[in-house]
């Protein structure tokens, strides 16, 4: 089967069993516009990591008037269960030697964060940075 009927196939069955997904890097355009392309397509439910302000800034620069309607935007900060979270990833990580305050921190990393959505049962899934290369000491790193 070639790329595009792969590709096809896939989004098919995405479609019939739509899944929560996360992508952390709300400040590259190029997530923005996949959010609104997978959104309006029906393909899976967005959660965009990253302030409100600082995206629709983005949008508008690029001429984006708006984000797809089901476009879910969480901050870190802001997030209501942010010490619940960082709890969870303390106690995942403090056999190698994680900190409370490091896990604090590690928490308003936009990847963290976006891992702890989905450990935690709030997203289905998420997506490596496209910034970010395979040979990166941080994109190797698991919370």
């Amino acid at each position: 089967m070639e790329f595009e009927g792969i590709l096809k196939s896939i989004v098919k069955k995405a479609k019939k069993n739509k899944r929560k997904i996360v992508l952390p890097e709300s400040n590259d355009i190029r997530v923005i516009k996949a959010a609104n392309i997978i959104q309006q397509e029906n393909i899976a439910d967005v959660i965009l990591v990253g302030v409100k302000e600082e995206i629709d800034r983005l949008c508008h620069a690029e001429n984006i008037y708006e984000l797809n309607n089901g476009i879910t935007v969480i901050n870190p900060e802001t997030f209501n269960e942010y010490n619940k979270y960082v709890n969870a990833l303390y106690e995942l990580r403090k056999e190698k030697g994680i900190t409370y305050d490091k896990a604090k921190k590690l928490v308003l990393d936009n990847v963290y964060f976006a891992t702890m959505l989905v450990k935690m049962g709030y997203a289905d899934g998420t997506t490596e940075q496209p910034s970010r290369t395979s040979t990166s000491p941080r994109a190797l790193t698991t919370p």
